[in-house]
C-alpha cells in the first residue's frame, strides 16, 4: 500500500480520533473513524482504499492508499479537509522511512 506523500499535522493530537471522525464524514462519506491495530485507523467506511496512520511523532497523521492511482484523489481530500478546518490541522509533506520527514505547506 503506497503512502501519500501530504500527511496531516493535527494542533491536539488528544482529539484525533474526533478530527479523524470528522474526516471520515466529510471527506469519505463515512460514519466515522474506527481505531484498529498499530496506530491505524479505517477512515472510509470499510472500503479500505484509504487508511490513516499515527506516526512517532503524536501530532502527525500519514495515510496510504490501496492502490496508486488513488494517491491523487488522497492528497485532494487530505488538502480540502485542512483548507476547512485550519485551526484543528494543516498539511504536511511526508516521506515514509525510518524517520518522518515533514515540512509545512499550508502555514504555520
Amino acid at each position: 500500500m503506497p503512502y501519500c506523500n501530504t500527511a496531516l499535522k493535527i494542533e491536539r493530537p488528544e482529539e484525533v480520533t474526533e478530527i479523524l471522525s470528522t474526516f471520515a464524514r466529510e471527506q469519505c462519506k463515512a460514519r466515522s473513524a474506527y481505531p484498529l491495530t498499530s496506530g491505524q485507523f479505517n477512515i472510509d467506511g470499510g472500503e479500505n482504499d484509504l487508511r490513516a496512520v499515527r506516526q512517532n511523532a503524536p501530532d502527525i497523521v500519514g495515510f496510504f492508499c490501496r492502490y496508486d492511482h488513488d494517491l491523487g484523489k488522497a492528497k485532494t481530500k487530505i488538502q480540502a479537509f485542512a483548507n476547512n478546518h485550519p485551526f484543528e490541522c494543516k498539511t504536511v509533506k511526508f516521506k515514509q522511512s525510518d524517520k518522518i520527514v515533514c515540512e509545512v505547506e499550508n502555514g504555520a
